[in-house]
């Protein structure tokens, strides 16, 4: 197999091609190069894949989070089951295409927690991610947990 290597001539300072080949020894070095170096680089794409997919996770909690407190200020007839089925019906309604939260649970007393004050509204939500594949680093879950304060109007 030939290629090509683009050298400079000495005599006027230019550029041209020259013929290269390589040798049986080279080709085999190429070969166990890429064989020691495809591991890492399959662990590296799978730590951002796994890792995107938190960072949407996180985002919609912290919309639903949002939703929940805003709905609580504005309506102040919902009760906090009705605020915490909002918030879980946000987060399982969120249509994202890389992460389905359809098992965001129903223990919604340990998962949203709302308080209402005179004054203001309070929501968390707490919510454990399982990572595809954490379980390389030891990290099965990853806990996300936002909250959102609104004044009540």
């Amino acid at each position: 197999m030939e290629r090509l290597e683009i050298v400079r001539s000495r005599r006027r300072g230019l550029w041209k091609p020259r013929d290269v080949t390589r040798t049986r020894a080279e080709q085999g070095q190429n070969i166990l190069e890429f064989a020691l170096i495809l591991p890492l680089v399959l662990v590296l794409l799978l730590a951002v894949v796994d890792f995107g997919r938190a960072i949407d996770a996180l985002i919609i909690v912290t919309n639903a989070t949002r939703e929940g407190a805003r709905h609580a200020s504005v309506d102040p007839t919902l009760t906090v089951g009705d605020i915490q089925a909002l918030v879980r019906d946000e987060i399982r309604g969120s249509g994202t295409n890389i992460t389905t939260l359809s098992d965001f649970g129903d223990d919604l007393e340990n998962q949203v927690q709302v308080n209402i004050t005179e004054d203001s509204v309070t929501v968390v939500v707490t919510y454990d991610f399982p990572t595809w594949f954490g379980g390389i680093v030891n990290l099965d879950t990853v806990r996300i947990r936002k909250q959102a304060v609104m004044p009540i109007y």
